[in-house]
């Protein structure tokens, strides 16, 4: 229908009723919204700023609420449901949409499973899972906590690959860890191989920690380094909109935003501190760096479903990761213009 950057013209002149996306449309729809809101006269931003509180995605939504969901909706043209996958979806996210009536359904596959493995229903689903196995779908949770299936919808193998197929016993090892709760509902809490192993021996699951750190709206991205090393460190993609918008908050005199500015590193440091004061000592991140939302242009670090590719950023970045070791201020890591990612 158009290009997907065009998506509020897009929305109203076809006016779909739902539309299948990964997480970081929807946060780049969450964005636009919270900047309209930002425009509005005093008395409707204080209306609109109750969808953009921190809230928990059980909270439904109360009158005022739904007097700003109205709105939004209209923006969206009609739509009402949100199929969404592909990559991690941040719990704030989630819950701005619910309290704007809007359903989520979360789902989880991969192309080796045709692609659907579990989806979210109407009218049953739980927040921050991705719903129960498909009919005919077996599914269960392997050692270390990998997700597990079998069934007619994996494949036999991969096409002129003369190594073994990921399978266990007939079951295909999906590399991604989850559990399954008492009624069946599926959450993925991350990639079997981004588990870090410390020098000291200890093990960390970045992909856990990386989303607990991604829940700031000052972050747009992070990856979590370690492997080998006697702590956790992190390379931190800044959300420009919105680290602006907290400068101007706050009254922080760095016109543009300086990164390596005082305040502005203390800022982040604060919201790092946050949003990982649940983690173990040894997981938590000692030191950070900066790399601009800029190389997330580069298609070599990330998927089409906007998920970073952890060893081309490893390999790329080499140098500035082992200086991240070595230096105790935070740093920003240049990036060389390359061409746009593909669309």
């Amino acid at each position: 229908y158009g290009d997907p950057h065009a998506l509020r013209e897009l929305l109203p002149l076809h006016r779909p009723e739902v539309m299948g996306c990964v997480p970081r449309i929807l946060e780049k729809m969450r964005d636009a919204i919270e900047r309209q809101i930002e425009e509005l006269p005093r008395w409707k931003r204080r209306i609109g700023k109750r969808l953009l509180r921190e809230r928990s995605v059980e909270e439904p939504p109360g009158l005022l609420d739904r007097l700003a969901a109205g709105q939004v909706r209209r923006q969206l043209g009609g739509l009402r449901y949100f199929i969404c996958g592909g990559a991690w979806l941040n719990p704030a996210v989630e819950a701005f949409f619910r309290s704007a009536e809007f359903r989520i359904l979360q789902g989880y596959g991969m192309t080796e499973t045709s692609p659907v493995i579990a989806l979210s229903e109407l009218d049953r689903f739980k927040p921050g899972s991705v719903g129960r196995p498909l009919d005919n779908i077996e599914l269960r949770i392997a050692a270390y906590g990998e997700i597990e299936t079998r069934g007619p919808h994996v494949m036999r193998g991969y096409y002129n690959d003369s190594g073994p197929p990921p399978f266990r016993d007939g079951w295909l090892a999906t590399g991604d860890l989850g559990r399954l709760d008492e009624d069946g509902f599926l959450f993925v809490t991350g990639r079997k191989k981004d588990m870090l192993v410390l020098s000291n021996g200890k093990k960390v699951f970045s992909a856990e920690l990386e989303k607990s750190l991604a829940r700031s709206r000052l972050i747009h991205d992070v990856f979590v380094i370690g492997e080998g090393r006697n702590y956790v460190a992190a390379v931190i993609v800044p959300d420009e909109e919105n680290l602006a918008r907290a400068i101007r908050e706050q009254n922080i005199r760095s016109s543009p935003p300086d990164l390596l500015s005082p305040a502005v590193v203390a800022l982040f440091r604060e919201e790092v501190e946050r949003n990982q004061a649940s983690f173990s000592n040894f997981e938590r991140v000692k030191r950070f760096c900066f790399l601009p939302e800029q190389a997330l242009l580069d298609p070599e670090l990330i998927t089409p479903t906007q998920k970073m590719r952890r060893r081309a950023l490893e390999e790329k970045f080499r140098d500035a990761i082992v200086r991240v070791y070595e230096s105790p201020e935070p740093f920003l890591i240049p990036v060389v213009p390359g061409p746009p990612s593909a669309r």
